[in-house]
């Protein structure tokens, strides 16, 4: 792990986006010895450029204030030359952290000397987006930032994937790989876009990987500082990375079509589900249908032919979707649905109303030959099998209309009953 690690905030504007991310970086405990620098570009706000020297004089940041504007790439050089000996997270005014956040990065970016760079999941980061990949995704209902880095946090410990490019939002860069390719190029990327794809391809060509740790979310707003002209300098920035790099755009095609952070992700649904305080409904339909259900976490569960069903979470908005085949899969479907404190299913029905009430799993093999599941399920022990089927006719009885008629009788001679 290294020493000290910088983590350089370049800031030009939005002083509520700027607030709450130094809030979040300064209030995140971690074990990681950090330094935080924010460099003011000659922000435009005064309340903002106040604030920040307040924050300096308190001794709570390194802050280095701009006479005139330089742009964001030569900020991001700046910050990244000041220690030459520390790695450096690039880290923008609008994004919120949550505590041991750079704990996981820097143990990511230690892992392996190959690596070069560190990119977190977020909300809006392109590749690294959750939970739709590709998209800027608001915060799924009911969750912060802190609650969704927690859920990948425990999700994902200490897993990372090979990306085509870190995302700059939040860039852990490894000093190793500043001191073998330079810095950002600020004569061609000028106010920014690009550069670090530009930095990336010249760290993959000289042998240096980028990968998503795993187990880290950082919250992203995006487009604070650039407004509407960023779409403009994406554009250029883009046609001129496309001309220096012809290999990008292939390598994030078949990144794209492979989608190898789709199992991270879903192992992000899972814990969220697994914790989630609503309560769970699982459906089981042939078709496609309305998928959402007030008050409930709906839980899908279509047949796709005879050999495989499709687990679909219905939140709005999001996109979890698994797929299990039943011949060989049905032990690990039975594991998932149990993990998430799923209902009672068996093959061919619909879960019962009292499966549904209760919130407990009770899932049998398709086949009786099936090899037997895990210790502990229907399919390796025979007398838990015949529990569950005690079990259910206990309830059956209970919900029954005779049971509630003479439930009066039975509380009159329980009190008839002689006293031991």
């Amino acid at each position: 792990m290294p020493a000290t690690v910088d983590i350089v905030v370049p800031v030009y504007r939005g002083e509520a986006e700027t607030r709450a991310c130094l809030g979040s970086v300064l209030a995140a405990g971690t074990r990681t010895a950090r330094e935080v620098i924010v460099i003011d570009d000659a922000s435009p706000e005064p309340a903002l450029r106040e604030w920040l020297r307040n924050l300096a004089k308190d001794g709570r940041i390194t802050l280095i204030a701009h006479e005139a504007n330089r742009g964001f790439v030569a900020t991001a050089n700046e910050g990244m030359a000041l220690h030459p000996a520390r790695d450096v997270v690039l880290l923008n005014s609008d994004t919120e952290v949550a505590p041991g956040w750079l704990d996981r990065l820097a143990a990511c970016a230690a892992s392996d000397p190959s690596i070069g760079t560190a990119t977190p999941f977020s909300n809006n980061a392109t590749v690294c987006s959750y939970p739709r990949t590709l998209q800027a995704n608001a915060l799924p209902a009911g969750e912060t930032a802190a609650s969704l880095d927690a859920a990948f946090a425990a999700a994902n410990p200490g897993r990372s994937a090979d990306i085509p490019t870190a995302v700059g939002f939040c860039m852990y860069v490894a000093r190793r790989c500043i001191a073998a390719v330079g810095s950002f190029d600020e004569a061609r990327y000028g106010a920014g876009y690009g550069e670090e794809v530009d930095f990336c391809m010249r760290a993959a060509r000289a042998g240096f990987r980028h990968v998503i740790a795993a187990d880290v979310f950082v919250r992203h707003v995006g487009e604070v500082s650039f407004g509407n002209t960023g779409s403009e300098r994406r554009e250029r920035a883009q046609a001129l990375v496309d001309r220096l790099y012809p290999e990008f755009q292939p390598r994030l095609r078949a990144f794209i079509d492979a989608d190898p952070l789709r199992a991270l992700r879903r192992q992000a649904d899972l814990e969220r589900l697994r914790h989630s305080a609503m309560p769970r409904r699982l459906f089981l339909r042939d078709a496609p249908g309305a998928d959402s259900v007030a008050g409930a976490q709906a839980i899908l569960l279509r047949p796709h032919g005879e050999a495989y069903v499709e687990l679909r979470w219905c939140n709005p908005g999001e996109e979890f979707a698994a797929w299990f085949h039943l011949a060989t899969e049905w032990n690990r479907l039975a594991q998932v649905l149990g993990a998430m404190g799923a209902v009672e299913l068996r093959p061919g029905g619909a879960p019962s109303d009292a499966g549904l009430e209760a919130g407990t799993l009770r899932l049998y093999p398709p086949e009786p030959a099936q090899a037997a599941g895990p210790a502990g399920s229907p399919a390796a022990d025979p007398w838990a099998g015949r529990a569950a089927a005690a079990e259910e006719r206990v309830r059956t009885l209970e919900a029954s209309r005779s049971w509630r008629i003479t439930a009066p009788l039975r509380a009159i001679g329980r009190w008839l009953r002689p006293r031991a």
